[in-house]
């Protein structure tokens, strides 16, 4: 489980391996969640999952976002699951036609959502600030880096709870600052 985390800043050679990004590349049955998490600044993208052995991938409120490269999130589908909710991400390609399924269950920002299925969510231009240390007069800070809601944009308040991915209520947001703030949760890992 990955959680309350940023992956920032790494980069892979495309020569040494043909699918490889530069944050997280998870394969081989492996089974991952990622709650509280922004992704950014990773080339040639940020996260690359290749589901075989009946893998599970589960993220709630995870930011991938201003990743260099022309795809931020690789899913490469063989068999396994696909589970994402209450994200934002830039862009997320499916490939294989084997068993997988992708399942978007709600309440996700896609800036671009390629070949997948099951999506239901809100797809198109979105603004976030640039990657920092948002901690001002934070008392919990954790000291990771994540990327800010600009007041009024769509993801803010957008979620009427704020569920962890056993279905627990998620009390707070990556930097510990507690959830929700205002009329409802925040969609990804910044709670404005």
């Amino acid at each position: 489980r990955l959680e309350r985390s940023s992956v920032t800043n790494n980069a892979v050679s495309t020569e040494m391996y043909d699918f490889a990004d530069g944050g997280i590349n998870a394969f081989f049955g492996t089974n991952l969640e990622m709650v509280n998490v922004t992704m950014s600044g990773n080339s040639p993208g940020s996260f690359h999952w290749a589901a075989t052995g009946m893998a599970a991938l589960t993220m709630r409120n995870v930011t991938i976002w201003d990743n260099p490269g022309t795809v931020a999130f690789v899913v490469l589908q063989d068999e396994g699951t696909f589970d994402v909710s209450t994200s934002i991400i830039e862009s997320v390609l499916c490939v294989g036609a084997g068993t997988a399924v992708a399942v978007s269950t709600g309440s996700n920002f896609f800036e671009s959502y390629t070949n997948c299925t099951g999506s239901t969510d809100t797809i198109g231009p979105l603004t976030l600030t640039p990657l920092a240390h948002n901690d001002t007069g934070l008392d919990t800070d954790n000291g990771t880096l994540t990327m800010a809601l600009p007041g009024g944009s769509a993801p803010v308040d957008a979620l009427g709870a704020c569920l962890d991915t056993d279905g627990t209520p998620l009390g707070t947001d990556q930097r510990n600052n507690p959830r929700p703030q205002g009329g409802g949760c925040d969609v990804g890992a910044f709670e404005l």
